[in-house]
């Protein structure tokens, strides 16, 4: 590699050791070892929020602007709730879209739904024992059929 002017020797106090790591295919993987570079990096000053977190630190408000400096509202959408001073709740668009949802044709489509659905499974009591047989669907070795509610 030095000799096609890819990699080249350096002295810098900057430099990180390079490896070459055989893959299971038997091509190269060029390999960077970046741990002396983490422990001089400063942690994150400003840590994401989990979603739960942020929800309920807004739900206690009782005025909330979606910062165009023109409005300001009573209740306002936030990362698919609606925020309210009477607390959260889903954003009637996402149960709406729930509600229409297509019947799912094979185990992905499965997979999807209870993905958008388990979003909001704070707001649904017993969501565990409602979508057991969804879960149940998606098991590995299990035949997808998916039949009309009788």
């Amino acid at each position: 590699m030095a000799a096609a002017g890819i990699i080249q020797p350096s002295d810098s106090p900057w430099v990180s050791p390079v490896m070459l790591v055989r893959k299971k295919d038997r091509s190269l993987r060029f390999c960077v070892d970046y741990r002396w570079l983490n422990d001089v990096t400063g942690k994150d000053s400003y840590p994401l929020w989990c979603i739960d977190d942020a929800i309920n630190s807004v739900s206690s408000s009782t005025w909330f602007s979606v910062l165009d400096r023109r409005s300001s509202y009573c209740q306002t959408s936030f990362l698919g709730h609606v925020v309210s001073e009477r607390g959260v709740s889903i954003d009637p668009a996402k149960v709406e879209a729930m509600e229409k949802w297509p019947s799912p044709m094979s185990t992905g489509e499965v997979h999807s739904f209870l993905g958008l659905a388990s979003y909001y499974q704070r707001f649904i009591v017993g969501f565990a024992n409602i979508t057991r047989p969804l879960h149940q669907l998606t098991e590995k070795g299990q035949q997808f059929m998916w039949l009309p509610a009788s």
